[in-house]
């Protein structure tokens, strides 16, 4: 089972120079893959762990929302 708060904080950990672990061995631990592990890295360099953690189109209207802006004859 993946735990994507744990994953992050090892990285941040990591990227703070707080652990000596291998994007590797956090993939070893946290069931993720290497390049999953890395792009958590990047992403943590632009943002900080709560914004990576909550997705993206929270809090804004679905594609598919029965309100149409636009009536279709």
């Amino acid at each position: 089972m993946h735990n994507k708060e744990y994953a992050l904080k090892l990285v941040q950990d990591k990227i703070n120079g707080n652990n000596t672990l291998s994007y590797s061995a956090i993939a070893l631990l946290t069931n993720y893959t290497k390049m999953q592990i890395i792009r958590f890295a990047k992403e943590l360099t632009k943002k900080d762990i709560d914004s990576v953690l909550s997705h993206g189109l929270e809090n804004k209207p679905s594609n598919n929302s029965s309100l149409c802006l636009y009536s279709f004859i």
